[in-house]
């Protein structure tokens, strides 16, 4: 089901790719017929023809199987490709919900569109472009340990009410469910 060889079997685990390891893990979650599979950062050892391939092949197993995938990844653009549904999260809490389609449509959280930027490119300044595109600074800052946004210490879009008031549930036009004290014409 999982597209390998039989001789495979009597490998050691040192001895077989990336993506056949991650092969021999989808055998390993299917064996036991479930109907979701929880996959924590699926692809982010494998090169993007791997990586995409172990994704068709998943979506495949999907249709024949009718299972149901979650996925756990900071690569959005990954997603793209396999899922229905997309929850945003930061330091646990949800700040985006959408579905694939809405994900493509403005306006998004600003931890989302951090997100979506932070697919590198193969350019020496890419990471200087970013965060002034973005007016990000880079930092190591963690979570607010506030009543309010999490994402507050990090946002380049807060307000005052981020600090102790939590962030309002709205309807973005796309559908998107986005929590931000900002407005979806602030945010687009």
């Amino acid at each position: 089901m999982v597209r390998l060889p039989a001789a495979l079997a009597s490998r050691l685990p040192t001895q077989l790719s990336g993506g056949q390891k991650q092969r021999v893990n989808l055998a390993r979650a299917l064996a036991a017929r479930p109907r979701l599979v929880l996959c924590d950062e699926i692809t982010a050892a494998l090169d993007t023809v791997v990586a995409a391939a172990i994704l068709d092949l998943m979506m495949e197993l999907k249709r024949e199987l009718g299972l149901s995938w979650l996925f756990v990844t900071h690569d959005l653009h990954a997603l793209r490709s396999v899922c229905d549904h997309v929850a945003v999260l930061y330091a646990g809490h949800c700040v985006e919900f959408s579905t694939i389609t809405a994900l493509q449509t403005a306006p998004h959280h600003p931890y989302t569109r951090k997100l979506e930027a932070s697919v590198p490119e193969m350019r020496a300044d890419w990471l200087d472009g970013v965060l002034r595109q973005h007016g990000l600074k880079q930092d190591k800052t963690g979570p607010a340990p506030t009543n309010g946004c999490r994402y507050m210490p990090r946002c380049p879009s807060a307000i005052a009410a981020c600090a102790n008031t939590p962030p309002p549930v709205w309807k973005a036009p796309s559908g998107a469910f986005i929590a931000c004290h900002r407005t979806a014409q602030e945010l687009s």
